[in-house]
């Protein structure tokens, strides 16, 4: 499906912004997270899978092809505008 309009290279800038910003939040909340499940970091490691990682991005880039086709049909106001629709959008996911 193809949305008229829609930047594809922007929907996967999105995604991998929020994908690297998802991966940092997580490393900085890891030992406290880790430290509330009660096991230890080879435990975790030893369960290692990268079909996590690679669903997690794939959710991203779902996202973002959303956000961008509500965002289409929100209009192309001017700037302040549109950012304070695409927040809205984001927020309530109308």
């Amino acid at each position: 499906m193809e949305f008229a309009g829609t930047n594809y290279s922007a929907v996967g800038i999105a995604a991998v912004a929020g994908y690297a910003f998802g991966g940092a939040w997580y490393m900085v909340l890891s030992k406290p997270w880790i430290a509330a499940t009660g096991r230890t970091e080879a435990e975790i490691k030893a369960s290692f899978s990268p079909v996590v990682y690679i669903v997690a991005f794939i959710a991203q880039l779902v996202m973002a092809i959303f956000l961008a086709g509500a965002m289409g049909h929100v209009g192309t106001h001017w700037l302040g505008v549109l950012l304070i629709e695409g927040l809205i959008i984001g927020w309530i996911g109308v």
